[in-house]
């Protein structure tokens, strides 16, 4: 199989390829986890005959997610030959659950890889946030509003490179090079800087909340099926309820077209970021197992 490292010039055949055949809800299986983070997870693709096989640099080592799209498990089980002719095991990655049957007649190890589990939440409980369980992000957003008011508007052309500039002023980057969080942060902003400056390409849609005729948040996402993937968030944490009014306003702006379910991704292994998803109730996890199937 050719593996090729996918371009900005991909985005058009993978956006019709995702809306046929996204089946599990993932984050990873997207124009932005196959292009936007082409960089830093140093992405490659085997795509042919309605077949697309993702593949990507982990902790583990170079892992491979299942196929999607038509005769997956023949395309599987060839990756695996292939590869036990060269002596080298397979690590598929990103395994959702009801997929692990097909690894029973090979000799694997497989493990859940929490740090990779998106969080999936229904559209309706984002959108309002109502309830007893989001009181304190109610409570949050009500302080806010004691002595503020704001605008959301929708991220185009006219005001994209405006929200580039707010990412760019909110950056998490750490002028620390060192462990993988600080390179990730820091890849983060290269991702948003190019996604701002390709904008019509990537085909995006997003929000941004205005106070006094400034960005305190922004959102950036994508619709798989009855899905939206958030792909990029950032607020200003200088300001009491900036990013539960983001969260907000982008969901509710984001109601329509059948869109029943909101994944916000995972939390990488970050422990306050795991906090913070976990407060909005997920209505359900994504779960993903690391799959290392052997050569011998």
């Amino acid at each position: 199989m050719e593996f090729k490292c996918p371009g900005l010039s991909l985005i058009p055949t993978l956006r019709d390829f995702f809306s046929r055949y996204n089946y599990e809800r993932i984050a990873d299986l997207t124009v932005a986890g196959t292009v936007m983070w082409r960089d830093f997870f140093k992405n490659e693709y085997y795509f042919e005959k309605d077949c697309f096989v993702l593949s990507a640099e982990t902790k583990g080592g170079r892992g491979f997610y299942f196929p999607i799209g038509e005769n997956t498990g023949a395309v599987a089980a060839a990756l695996i030959e292939e590869r036990k002719k060269e002596g080298l095991d397979t690590l598929f990655i990103g395994v959702s659950p009801d997929l692990l049957p097909f690894f029973d007649s090979y000799r694997t190890s497989a493990e859940a890889d929490r740090d990779t589990w998106d969080y999936i939440y229904l559209s309706e409980d984002l959108s309002t946030l109502s309830g007893r369980p989001y009181a304190g992000q109610r409570n949050h957003i009500n302080a806010f509003l004691k002595s503020n008011t704001f605008e959301y508007k929708p991220i185009t052309a006219a005001n994209c490179a405006e929200v580039k500039d707010f990412f760019e002023s909110t950056s998490r980057a750490s002028s620390q090079d060192g462990d993988y969080y600080s390179r990730l942060a820091a890849a983060e902003d290269a991702v948003c800087r190019e996604v701002f400056e390709s904008w019509e390409l990537y085909g995006f849609i997003g929000g941004a909340v205005y106070c006094d005729g400034r960005i305190i948040g922004a959102a950036v996402g994508d619709v798989v099926g009855d899905t939206l993937c958030v792909h990029i968030e950032r607020a200003d944490s200088s300001i009491r309820g900036a990013y539960q009014l983001t969260v907000r306003e982008f969901a509710a702006h984001n109601r329509e077209n059948g869109i029943k379910y909101i994944n916000r991704e995972d939390d990488a292994g970050i422990p306050g970021l795991r906090t913070a998803k976990l407060s909005y109730h997920p209505a359900m996890m994504a779960e993903k197992y690391s799959v290392t199937v052997f050569c011998d």
